[in-house]
């Protein structure tokens, strides 16, 4: 038996994995990037993209790409109909190539690839990377979870189980009784769309594969952290009580001093002092949310182990460090929001502030089962005359306050 051949020719080495790569890089893409082993995305990225960066496999599609990566968006077209198996659409008129490439019945019949998956892939690749992007506010102090449908599915709570009371030798241990509450989530659904026409292809215009897909992910990754900010300014009412998340028959709606050292104190206390039922919860509140024009106070407040805020007392030990609160600085709250559902707009302030404690009830947001959290791309050949590719981008995601006891408003006069 003679020696065993290992080829390296260019062919070889221009594989479907290698040809996504290339266009990926040319779009101004990290192939090592670690967007892409961030778990929000990972599962929906091409699979020689889910591996390890040091995998043998991912780290020979990253070598190969850089070599295809100056082709043109036409060069790379036709290398993947070769790589998969679709030399018979290959034509010397570039029209014709183009053409046969965005037509699945002229497609070699043991080739289950299309022009679309490559593009799709790529394109697909941007828009997660950009939607990974996205600074979150809502992280840390909110909880996920899931529909199987589009529609409003309960979310049922009961009342923290009631004290134990005192049983007498001889006496019978009372009954409990537990109330519900319960508050409603939908899942929501988020989408645009962008045509690549082959005329795009044949000229060379890469800026749509380019900057699109990633502005579409961005704006994906923008839908979570609007929606969280429409629900703090809309200050909606909660089907459990009949009344606003914040207000003052609750007890955690503030008056309209600025953030300071006593005003937060207070907040902490009234926080743990809330109780569920005859039960006092006893909560630590964990997030302090406001606008970047307090950013500094805040983090001053919560972050430094002396006080730094007032000249009283500076250089004094800083009681409030020792909670171990997280400021968060979100700039919608003093830009305000767009309603991403209904489209009304909501007024921020530069000085209200939250204090919130992810140890109660918050904001949920619901994602819809078998969609991955994360935006879907889908490309399709254009059909009916047309010549090219439709990539459409969704996200499906709803959210819901569904307890007013994680939660203290410091009212500011201009809300």
């Amino acid at each position: 038996m003679g020696p065993a051949i290992h080829s390296t020719g260019r062919n070889e080495r221009a594989t479907i994995d290698a040809i996504q790569g290339a266009m990926l890089l040319r779009a101004g893409s990290k192939l090592d990037s670690k967007a892409f082993s961030n778990p929000k995305i990972k599962a929906s990225l091409p699979q020689w993209l889910q591996a390890n960066v040091n995998d043998d496999v991912r780290q020979r599609a990253m070598n190969n790409a850089h070599e295809f990566a100056s082709m043109s968006l036409y060069d790379m077209t036709v290398a993947f109909m070769r790589a998969a198996g679709q030399e018979n659409g290959v034509r010397a008129n570039r029209l014709d190539t183009i053409r046969n490439a965005f037509q699945p019945g002229l497609r070699a019949a043991f080739s289950s690839n299309s022009v679309a998956d490559l593009y799709g892939a790529t394109m697909g690749a941007r828009v997660l990377e950009g939607y990974s992007e996205i600074r979150d506010f809502t992280d840390g102090w909110t909880s996920e979870s899931e529909n199987p449908d589009m529609e409003n599915h309960d979310r049922i709570r009961m009342e923290s189980a009631q004290n134990l009371k005192y049983m007498p030798i001889g006496g019978e241990a009372q009954h409990a009784t537990r109330a519900t509450k319960t508050e409603q989530l939908r899942v929501e659904r988020f989408a645009r769309q962008l045509e690549v026409d082959e005329a795009d292809i044949l000229g060379d215009n890469f800026g749509k594969l380019k900057d699109t897909p990633r502005d579409f992910g961005l704006a994906a990754g923008r839908v979570r952290p609007d929606l969280g900010a429409n629900i703090l300014l809309a200050n909606p009412t909660l089907t459990a009580t009949g009344r606003a998340l914040t207000n003052t028959t609750d007890g955690n709606r503030f008056g309209s001093a600025a953030l300071a050292r006593a005003t937060l104190t207070a907040a902490i206390a009234a926080m743990a002092k809330f109780k569920d039922g005859d039960a006092t919860l006893n909560l630590a509140a964990t997030h302090l949310i406001c606008p970047p024009d307090i950013f500094d106070t805040a983090v001053q407040l919560t972050r430094s182990s002396v006080n730094a805020t007032t000249s009283a007392d500076a250089g004094n030990l800083n009681p409030i460090f020792e909670y171990g609160i997280a400021a968060v600085g979100e700039a919608r709250l003093a830009n305000g929001v767009v309603d991403p559902v209904a489209g009304t707009s909501r007024s921020g302030s530069t000085s209200t502030w939250w204090l919130v404690s992810r140890e109660a009830h918050t904001i949920e947001f619901v994602y819809l089962t078998g969609a991955g959290r994360a935006p879907i791309v889908r490309t399709t050949e254009l059909t009916n005359g047309r010549f090219g590719l439709n990539m459409d981008v969704r996200l499906y995601v709803g959210a819901k306050a569904l307890d007013w006891r994680g939660f203290i408003y410091n009212q500011s006069a201009s809300l």
